[in-house]
């Protein structure tokens, strides 16, 4: 299961003393395997909950943002859930700024802003080098953008640094 990982359940096995064959013969599996979903469903859900707030993300404002009654994050806690919210929150969880798109309305410009910021982010951090204080980055790129309106995105302007000297570091 995304985001809580694998579960391991014991089911029972009827073999029949006739032909020998073997299965669940009286669908005493189902409610353990039911069961067992829903608890690592109830755990995905708390952890995401645990995983925004640490990114101060309250269930007040997940709420707020998505439209949702007050108290509905708390149900959900509690077990009172169905897949509808296990999968927004999945998507929350991978796409973090989709909280800013919603409390945006769904603003096409929001949307743009926050896909583009996320973007740069993840960039940055998967190309961003090791700094040591004895060693100096080969380059920084700056990307700045503006939004127009809601069907024009300004071409990305970049700047380059050029590099420091040795145990130097731009910020």
């Amino acid at each position: 299961m995304p985001f809580v990982g694998q579960r391991a359940v014991s089911i029972f096995v009827d073999t029949c003393g006739t032909c020998g064959e073997s299965g669940d013969f009286i669908s005493r599996n189902t409610s353990i395997v039911n069961d067992a979903i829903h608890s690592a469903e109830q755990e995905f859900i708390a952890k995401t909950v645990d995983w925004l707030a640490e990114r101060g993300i309250t269930m007040a404002y997940l709420e707020r943002a998505l439209s949702l009654p007050a108290r509905t994050v708390t149900r959900w806690r509690d077990g009172e859930f169905s897949a509808a919210p296990i999968a927004l929150l999945r998507f929350v969880r991978t796409y973090p700024w989709l909280l800013a798109v919603a409390e945006g309305a769904f603003d096409h410009g929001v949307a743009a802003k926050a896909v583009i910021s996320s973007a740069a982010d993840v960039i940055g951090a998967a190309q961003s080098p090791s700094v040591s204080p004895t060693s100096s980055p080969i380059m920084n790129v700056n990307v700045n953008f503006e939004i127009h309106n809601q069907n024009q995105l300004s071409a990305p302007m970049a700047e380059v640094a050029v590099p420091p000297a040795k145990g130097h570091f731009i910020q």
